[in-house]
């Protein structure tokens, strides 16, 4: 009983989180340990201006500026940490 009942907390905190994210006006995206993008948020289609499908499967830092790539990877791998 109580395995169900943290299945079905987890499962609110998952469509909170899923809602948050998707009405949020900020760009948010999730990348796998090589930084191949997973998902994009509306917001950041909104923001950049391209489609969703633009992003999903890329590397990320395609779309860095060359001189920027250096930070975004130190600062990607302090994220997995």
């Amino acid at each position: 009983v109580i395995g169900q009942a943290a299945l079905v907390a987890a499962q609110l905190l998952v469509d909170l989180f899923r809602r948050l994210v998707e009405r949020s006006w900020d760009a948010i995206s999730m990348m796998n340990g090589e930084g191949v993008c997973l998902y994009v948020s509306p917001g950041l289609v909104r923001i950049l201006g391209r489609r969703e499908s633009d992003y999903l499967g890329s590397v990320m830092y395609d779309y860095c500026h060359p001189d920027d790539v250096p930070a975004a990877l130190e600062t990607y791998a302090d994220i997995r940490m």
